[in-house]
């Protein structure tokens, strides 16, 4: 294939015009590099909001069991133990991920729709049919399910370890 394309510039040489300009490398498509650059950023700015979701969570959840520390207090002085307290926390912060997924998904799944069709459109190509990633919703759903999890379990430990009032 490359073989060809020597053929054409040695011609196009000859000929007075310059040939590095238009042809490209038969493996590589020629806007490969602005792809990569779009999917990296794309990349990074996937990170970020990832680790910003996480410092809310613990934030929230930080707030959450400071505003309720005379509350924890009583629970245990009436016989709640460690274990119930910290499966109670984990509960609401798995609630918190449920509704994060219930909103992450169908925006998600329009969003990717609307980028696809935005940069193929810009080829003047055909996107096709409407396709659901199912590796990207288990990917998204553990995401939104597991993480918030581990962010606050630091938070819910130090909450379910505090005396009980009787002390």
């Amino acid at each position: 294939m490359t073989g060809i394309a020597d053929v054409i510039g040695d011609r196009l040489k000859k000929m007075g015009h310059e040939a590095g300009r238009w042809i490209t490398a038969p493996d590589k498509h020629f806007f490969q590099n602005q792809m990569d650059a779009i999917f990296l950023l794309l990349g990074v700015l996937g990170v970020l909001s990832l680790i910003l979701g996480l410092l809310v969570v613990y934030s929230t959840i930080n707030s959450i069991i400071a505003s309720q520390t005379d509350q924890i207090g009583i629970m245990k002085a009436i016989g709640a133990r460690t274990p119930q307290i910290t499966r109670f926390f984990l509960t609401v912060v798995m609630i918190y991920g449920l509704l994060a997924l219930a909103l992450s998904i169908p925006l998600g799944i329009f969003g990717a729709y609307a980028m696809t069709q935005w940069l193929v459109g810009g080829f003047g190509a055909d996107v096709g049919g409407f396709q659901i990633d199912r590796t990207a919703i288990i990917v998204q759903s553990v995401l939104a399910l597991v993480v918030p999890l581990l962010a606050a379990l630091v938070p819910i430990f130090m909450a379910s370890r505090l005396p009980s009032e009787r002390q």
